[in-house]
């Protein structure tokens, strides 16, 4: 099944551009799908799963990782998604204390 869009991501644009794209921990990633007949062909894509209870901060620190060797490796652009992250934007706000603690680094 390959799915036509008109409103494209920024990494479809990316993608479109000639840049090598990865994404991890993003919903429906490995759904083919494109604009203009063309599919977007991604470097790296690991689909987000939802699991129940489970901590998902060192499934993003992992992937943090992995998208740390691919830039090493000379893909363009990563995007990685954390849950922890987006559940206190939506929550909090984007210039909470809360989402402030949560992206701290170190």
């Amino acid at each position: 099944m390959f799915i036509e869009i008109k409103l494209c991501g920024v990494y479809h644009v990316l993608f479109h551009q000639g840049k090598r794209v990865s994404v991890y921990y993003w919903g429906y990633c490995s759904v083919p799908y494109g604009a203009d007949g063309i599919e977007v062909e991604l470097e790296a894509c690991k689909d987000y799963t939802y699991y129940s209870g489970v901590q998902t901060v060192p499934i993003f620190k992992r992937n943090l990782a992995k998208a740390a060797e691919d830039l090493a490796a000379g893909v363009d652009a990563v995007f990685v998604y954390c849950e922890v992250i987006d559940a206190n934007g939506h929550s909090f706000g984007p210039d909470s204390d809360q989402l402030r603690r949560k992206v701290k680094v170190g």
